[in-house]
């Protein structure tokens, strides 16, 4: 049983019908990590001493789930002997009485996930000043996925995500276009856009592109770049209006120079 759950610790515990739980042994790194011996553990009121407050509940489901012959999983955090939070993960087994049949405990093993937790959450507050700041500015954005043909040719792409700027500016909505292909939102989309951004998506060039929609009949600032690899990102602005006025100022300086 302990070989198919060996991790940083595994462990043997005693559980009433209450479900409280007494160690009865360990091995590995369990003293380490807790900063307790079975037998500090015991004394100090058992295992349930070290699980945080918080997960109490959640704890409470794992043992339950062991005292029907359920094997278990949880993910919580404990407090250490020195006061320290940390992450658990543990997956347990229950441990039979030959005679009689009932579980009387339960073997495990536990893992110190407490350094891939704080990478998750560093990740997700990231994520959240990203967003914020994807959500404010003023320019459009949106992220997209490459889609390739056999022969590793650019033939269409995913809308991955999109700020409010690139819903107002496009009149698309990314509850209807997350998920979706670009040739299935836009069934008319010129080809040379699929061919640049399937360029800078392959490449990891950036590329930076004045040119027409017909689609939307505007003219666009496109800055396109590769966050990694098959994905390309675009920041644009809606340059109609300075296009179209460069246009007729070099109309009225054509005319001003036959006159």
């Amino acid at each position: 049983i302990i070989s198919e759950l060996t991790s940083d610790y595994a462990y043997a515990n005693k559980l009433d019908s209450n479900g409280v739980i007494d160690p009865v042994w360990s091995i590995g790194d369990f003293g380490n990590i807790s900063g307790y011996t079975p037998e500090e553990l015991k004394e100090a009121g058992g295992w349930g001493k070290l699980i945080h407050p918080d997960d109490q509940e959640e704890a409470g489901y794992f043992v339950s789930s062991l005292l029907k012959g359920n094997p278990a999983s949880i993910v919580s955090r404990i407090i250490t002997k020195s006061g320290e939070v940390r992450w658990i993960q543990d997956n347990s087994k229950p441990w039979f009485d030959k005679d009689t049949g009932k579980v009387i405990g339960s073997f495990g093993a536990a893992k110190n996930i407490t350094q891939q937790k704080l990478a998750e959450e560093a990740l997700k507050k990231s994520e959240e000043k990203y967003r914020t700041l994807i959500n404010n500015i003023t320019e459009a954005v949106a992220l997209h996925e490459i889609i390739l043909d056999k022969s590793e040719t650019p033939v269409d792409f995913i809308f991955l995500e999109c700020n409010p700027t690139y819903e107002k500016l496009t009149s698309l909505k990314a509850k209807d276009i997350v998920g979706k292909r670009g040739l299935e939102v836009i069934p008319n989309l010129e080809k040379r856009w699929i061919e640049i951004y399937g360029r800078v998506a392959t490449t990891g060039e950036p590329e930076t592109i004045i040119d027409y929609s017909e689609y939307l009949d505007k003219y666009w600032e496109v800055r396109a770049y590769s966050p990694r690899k098959n994905q390309f990102a675009v920041a644009f602005t809606d340059v109609t209006d300075r296009i179209r006025a460069e246009e007729e100022l070099s109309i009225n300086d054509r005319r001003w120079k036959q006159a």
